[in-house]
């Protein structure tokens, strides 16, 4: 009775641990697939993932998603057959349809949708996040990439969520009611953020169109670039700080150290991020049009700093995603300390959640301290606007 009794007691004391070790690594495994590159590997992390896990069907849309980018049809398809439930099956359909879309594998996104399009039109699923997944909404895209814009303007309306906005106000220069689409241009225009060709072109195309000529558009144009300029700085002003920044010393991935001393001089971008954060990920792109674009400015100096690492190959994992989307950053891993448990840089700069962009002026002060995704159009020119006046502040 005493031996049992001890057994019990061994298993209260130890059964605990043992759950937290078995939760962190579906963690890392979970991680690890979103993380990876290639969806063959992606599928070796899965198999090795617990099937009762609260990670696993949401793991497989993962997968899918990686095999749709790389045009995988017949693997697309066999994955979302092994999902149960309609809510994580119409999520891992959205999420590959999506994924077509945005690789121009049209034809395949089409064979998806349309089947829900025909027989379930203008009805919405609840995904596995609980929000609405508008397949209405995402055929509309695939008929703006193949150029067919009458037929966007029944699927996208001028209530589109943002992403799609742009989209709805070039269908309307293109196939709608010309004085109904000057108006959604101009509402297009004045957003900030830096304007893409399709948009600028489609508005040049309906001033002409209504006025002749292009005069009327040049000078809309240059009225509103004054008043965004105006706003901006006004919006990044009210952001802006003063606070001296904390003494650190990192070592790049390339060996070379880094201290706030030997960087005294220099316009500081700090962007740390990890591997399993999404928008931080997400922020990437806008990121390196920023790094390309004061790429010759010796006085200006990006940090990429990985940290709150989920798994024992963070560095590594850092690495791939960097490398497979040709970023060109200075990678910097702020690892856990062993002793302490816990990653000394985001420590001593009061990272509480990801991705954090701090700006550091020449004279060692925190000017900037930002939290959250940015895009790669109003995003970015945003955080050029910060960047340049820190640089500017004397």
């Amino acid at each position: 009775m005493r031996k049992i009794l001890i057994f019990f007691v061994l298993i209260v004391l130890f059964c605990p641990e043992l759950q937290a070790q078995q939760e962190e690594k579906k963690t890392d495994l979970y991680n690890a697939i979103k993380s990876e590159i290639d969806p063959v590997i992606k599928e070796s992390y899965l198999l090795q993932m617990d099937s009762t896990s609260s990670m696993y069907e949401y793991s497989k849309s993962l997968i899918i998603c990686a095999y749709a980018e790389s045009g995988n049809v017949e693997k697309v398809n066999s994955w979302i057959n092994t999902i149960k439930g309609d809510a994580a099956k119409y999520t891992a359909i959205y999420s590959a349809i999506s994924s077509y879309i945005s690789v121009k594998k049209l034809d395949e996104a089409e064979n998806l949708i349309l089947p829900i399009i025909n027989t379930d039109k203008g009805k919405t699923f609840r995904s596995t996040f609980g929000n609405n997944l508008e397949f209405n909404l995402l055929y509309g895209l695939i008929l703006f990439e193949r150029g067919n814009y009458s037929e966007v303007l029944k699927y996208l309306t001028p209530s589109a969520p943002k992403s799609m906005h742009e989209k709805y106000a070039i269908s309307m220069v293109k196939a709608g009611n010309p004085q109904k689409a000057i108006e959604e241009i101009k509402e297009e225009l004045l957003k900030p953020g830096d304007k893409n060709e399709k948009i600028t072109g489609a508005a040049r195309e309906i001033f002409i169109k209504i006025y002749g000529d292009d005069l009327y558009y040049k000078k809309y144009i240059d009225s509103i670039a004054v008043v965004i300029e105006k706003n901006l700085i006004n919006k990044i002003s009210e952001k802006m700080i003063n606070t001296p920044s904390p003494d650190f010393s990192i070592t790049d991935m390339n060996g070379r150290a880094v201290s706030l001393q030997s960087l005294k001089g220099k316009t500081v971008i700090m962007d740390f991020w990890a591997t399993w954060c999404e928008p931080c990920v997400g922020s990437f792109p806008a990121m390196q049009k920023l790094v390309n674009y004061f790429s010759k400015d010796t006085s200006v100096v990006f940090m990429f700093i990985h940290t709150a690492e989920r798994s024992n190959n963070a560095a590594d994992e850092a690495k791939k995603i960097l490398s497979a989307r040709h970023y060109t950053f200075n990678l910097f891993m702020d690892l856990r300390d062993p002793v302490i448990k816990k990653n000394p840089l985001s420590e001593i700069f009061d990272i509480e959640y990801l991705p954090t962009k701090i700006i550091i002026d020449r004279n060692g002060n925190i000017r900037f301290k930002e939290t959250g995704y940015i895009n790669e159009y109003e995003g970015y020119e945003e955080t050029k606007a910060m960047i340049e006046q820190v640089m500017n502040n004397k």
